[in-house]
């Protein structure tokens, strides 16, 4: 006897078309994003659509639950997005069945990028409501992420010189060569017409154009160098001493570099210890609920200067501070320590980095705490103790994995936007994107 098997009718019509709704199973997290889009305060991105006259655009609702759905699902490609578009259901449902091209779908994206970067505190607020904000623990990381540049697009300020000096004599060389084919092209019977643009004319051009831009990128280092000076020089005058000289007199590091294709992005080495051109992406979360209460991307490599910053946005964004602050030993001086204390919390970061079976297997001290402990000491002592280590163990099951989530789980390796601005917007919007994820999962409807 044969196997019978389900009847299996592909072209057949249906008498009624679906809804593309009743395709979907009842808990699918598409009817969560709809529902955040109508909930959400789209404003910003209303407001800037004047004209009354031409074809009328895409509704702007519609456009964000496409993105924050194809975020979701790890997609971020304009192309791409436009093909789930026709192929994937629930991006029917989002759209109501239209199909804006990839053209359109990008050119949206990058028009509101600030107002898609402003939907990430809109995420904080939410989850606040939703009491998924406890902020007992606050953990803190940063992970650096590679720019839509090359390193090897880069250039040292030693370099530069060089070139600059180098295209000089270049152009004074292709300049008199140039004069010379005039010359002799004139002494001809029948000149060329229309004149040649071509032989040491267009060399002439396209050296003088490569000089502008070596120099353009010289007075961009050397505007670097003096403003760092100038912090330097304001450092000093606070401490109530003098500065020996003039910020402008200064002038880069021959190392100094500059990328050709993203100057704002820097050399950084990531956490395998290879050296990429990127950014420094941050994150403050609770290490409770993994919400992410306050997020930055900046092109300074080191973490440490980031912490203040990242604890005031925390207060801006939630209006309170946490009990304790966890990080890294990257996050470590003891201004950092004093300013978390001055503001009533308790700071755990090890002074040191110290690998996580030692730190595990290091004996809790026992008896008073000694009188005569530095900082750095008292912080040691701290986190060896029982109580510490349990405490400090958190930022391990909170914080980091966010960034494997967002990095491997959503396929962001790189910040496809150009310039520290739109880089910074991009990957607030991935931390929106986060958190939305986190208020699904919990089963928590947009407040």
């Amino acid at each position: 006897m044969k196997t019978k098997f389900r009847d299996h009718q592909p072209d057949d019509r249906m008498l009624l078309p679906p809804s593309f709704a009743d395709l979907l199973p009842k808990e699918h997290e598409v009817f969560f994003v709809r529902e955040t889009v109508l909930k959400a305060d789209l404003s910003q991105i209303y407001g800037s659509y004047t004209a009354t006259k031409g074809q009328p655009p895409y509704q702007p609702s519609m456009m964000v639950a496409l993105l924050l759905y194809a975020y979701i699902r790890g997609v971020r490609s304009a192309r791409k997005i436009e093909r789930m578009l026709w192929e994937d259901i629930p991006m029917r449902y989002l759209s109501g069945n239209q199909q804006p091209d990839f053209w359109t779908i990008a050119y949206f994206r990058k028009r509101h990028l600030d107002a898609l970067a402003e939907f990430f505190a809109q995420t904080v607020v939410a989850a606040q409501r939703a009491q998924l904000v406890k902020l007992d623990d606050l953990a803190v990381d940063g992970t650096k992420l590679r720019a839509n540049a090359s390193k090897h697009r880069a250039m040292s300020y030693g370099r530069l010189e060089q070139e600059e000096k180098r295209l000089q004599e270049v152009i004074a060389e292709d300049l008199k060569a140039a004069v010379a084919e005039d010359e002799a092209e004139a002494r001809t019977e029948h000149p060329k017409d229309p004149p040649d643009k071509g032989g040491k004319a267009k060399e002439l051009a396209i050296a003088e154009e490569r000089l502008e831009t070596v120099r353009e990128a010289k007075q961009e280092l050397e505007r670097r160098a003096v403003e760092r000076e100038e912090k330097r020089q304001a450092a000093v005058r606070a401490r109530g001493a003098t500065p020996r000289h003039s910020a402008t007199d200064v002038k880069p590091k021959a190392k100094d570099q500059i990328n050709f294709t993203d100057a704002e992005s820097r050399v950084m080495k990531d956490g395998q210890g290879t050296f990429i051109q990127g950014y420094n992406a941050q994150a403050a979360v609770d290490a409770e609920t993994q919400i992410i209460v306050a997020a930055d991307l900046t092109n300074v490599a080191p973490d440490v200067g980031h912490l203040p910053d990242l604890i005031d946005q925390v207060r801006r964004n939630i209006g309170r501070l946490p009990k304790r602050v966890l990080a890294d030993a990257g996050y470590y001086s003891e201004a950092n320590v004093k300013d978390i204390e001055r503001q009533r919390c308790e700071p755990l970061i090890p002074p040191e980095r110290i690998s996580h079976m030692q730190w595990r297997t290091t004996k809790a001290p026992k008896g008073r705490i000694p009188k005569n402990l530095s900082t750095k000491q008292r912080m040691i002592r701290k986190l060896h103790t029982k109580r510490g280590k349990e405490l400090y163990k958190r930022r391990e099951t909170s914080v980091e994995p966010i960034f494997g989530q967002i990095k491997w789980n959503r396929n962001l390796r790189q910040i496809s936007f150009r310039g520290l601005a739109n880089a910074k917007a991009s990957w607030l919007f991935e931390c929106a994107v986060h958190n939305l994820i986190k208020m699904y999962k919990a089963g928590i409807a947009w407040a």
